[in-house]
């Protein structure tokens, strides 16, 4: 009787102790979400919007073609906050659907949650005199969400 308690929780432990490791390896594995550098951003071809400028937007523009054209296409949208913590908006599109997904995780004094929703435009709007936003609408969680906001005199911008 002693042998049979002692197999039991000696088996208790152990699978105790391999649940433990599989979970912590799971979290570990997702590397992409890591916080990173906006430098590291722009080489990797993140479009990386800071409080000055937008680097690497001909990437955001050929993502947009791709939508209009109906391709599918992904792309990631890396923000800073002022702390200089990422947050991460990633957009694959199917060519029909977009697939949106926020991560703030990294966000120090953020909510630090993941958002997905799933959208069916991307808005182009003038906003004052200079100031272009492109935005995601007709999403499933009845919002919307501002990608990028863009001042026209800093970049070279074709009109239609």
């Amino acid at each position: 009787m002693r042998s049979s308690c002692f197999v039991f929780i000696l088996l208790v432990i152990m699978v105790s102790c391999f649940g433990c490791t599989q979970s912590n390896s799971k979290t570990n594995t997702n590397s992409q979400n890591k916080p990173y550098t906006s430098e590291e951003a722009i080489k990797r071809g993140d479009v990386v919007q800071t409080s000055i400028s937008v680097n690497n937007f001909d990437r955001f523009i050929n993502f947009f073609s791709n939508y209009n054209d109906e391709k599918a296409d992904k792309i990631r949208i890396t923000g800073y906050t002022i702390e200089g913590d990422p947050i991460f908006t990633d957009l694959n599109y199917d060519g029909k659907k977009i697939l949106y997904t926020e991560d703030n995780s990294n966000d120090a004094y953020g909510a630090k949650e993941i958002i997905k929703d799933v959208c069916n435009k991307i808005i182009e709007e003038k906003k004052e005199q200079r100031t272009i936003w492109y935005s995601l609408s007709s999403c499933s969680k009845d919002k919307s969400y501002l990608l990028i906001s863009i001042d026209q005199n800093d970049f070279q911008y074709k009109q239609e």
